[in-house]
């Protein structure tokens, strides 16, 4: 995985897409867990939060691995 510093944070260059649950009402959150889990294990630690994402949701899937994207 390549990285680039960000104000002393080392960001991947490749990130996830946050979950559109209106687009994909059937994702359940054991498969966006697998997803993030997967995603975490290549080196992904940049996952992005746009207005059209359920932030809820992504923070339920990341709560296994969120310290592997705040440090």
């Amino acid at each position: 995985m390549f990285y680039a510093n960000l104000n002393g944070f080392k960001i991947s260059k490749i990130g996830m897409g946050g979950f559109n649950r209106f687009k994909d009402p059937n994702l359940t959150l054991k498969q966006a867990k697998e997803l993030v889990e997967f995603a975490v294990k290549k080196g992904i630690n940049f996952i992005d939060f746009g207005k059209e994402y359920d932030e809820k949701f992504i923070f339920e899937s990341i709560k296994n691995v969120r310290k592997k994207f705040t440090s």
